[in-house]
């Protein structure tokens, strides 16, 4: 298992994987705040919390697979996470505001 020294301030692509099995990549670090991991990605809000396992289920990025590499941006790191739209009769509390955009097909 990876320490929190082994990714901090390191690239970590977020495999985004939507309910219809989509995918999107995003890019961005890892960072510590509030006792925790931030992805910090500079958008608006420039940084969200990572889920408490995160550091159980980041996988490093094998440096020598070219196609790999290529598919999640050059990261050193990868964490693969499931997104949805908030149910209708959800509240805006339920889900974390992470400033992501899903990408225009």
């Amino acid at each position: 298992m990876l320490k929190k020294a082994d990714i901090l301030g390191r690239s970590l692509a977020l495999l985004l994987v939507s309910e219809d099995d989509s995918t999107a990549v995003e890019i961005g670090i890892v960072r510590e705040a509030n006792g925790g991991l931030q992805f910090e990605h500079g958008g608006q809000p420039p940084s969200f919390p990572l889920p408490a396992d995160a550091l159980e289920r980041i996988q490093r990025v094998d440096p020598d697979d070219a196609k790999v590499r290529a598919i999640l941006n050059d990261a050193d790191f990868v964490l693969a996470l499931s997104v949805s739209d908030l149910p209708e009769e959800g509240s805006a509390g339920e889900g974390v505001p992470t400033g992501l955009k899903w990408p225009n097909e």
